[in-house]
């Protein structure tokens, strides 16, 4: 009797780790929370974006951090109308 209630016990916590761990895979691939850029076998940079952090920790930073990133993804101005004439040089 304390065999089965134990199997049974082991039975159900595998069985609800399982579950778990199935719900974690699939809410984990809708939802990125660490937003990773390296998708397959290419790099995605994020486009457009514009982060504004309002500092109130760091006296020696500013009171406004803004981190832009331009039309290519990197940080900086937008590349020249004509970018495939440019002298371009990506450090």
């Amino acid at each position: 009797m304390i065999r089965r209630r134990r199997a049974f016990a082991a039975a159900a916590l595998a069985l609800g780790l399982l579950a778990s761990l199935v719900l974690l895979e699939i809410f984990f691939r809708l939802y990125d929370p660490i937003g990773f850029r390296v998708r397959g076998d290419e790099i995605v940079l994020p486009r457009g974006e514009v982060v504004r952090i309002d500092n109130d920790t760091w006296p020696k930073l500013d009171p406004v951090i803004v981190h832009s990133k331009n039309s290519l993804g990197f940080r900086g101005p937008e590349p020249p109308k004509f970018f495939d004439r440019a002298l371009t040089v990506v450090v």
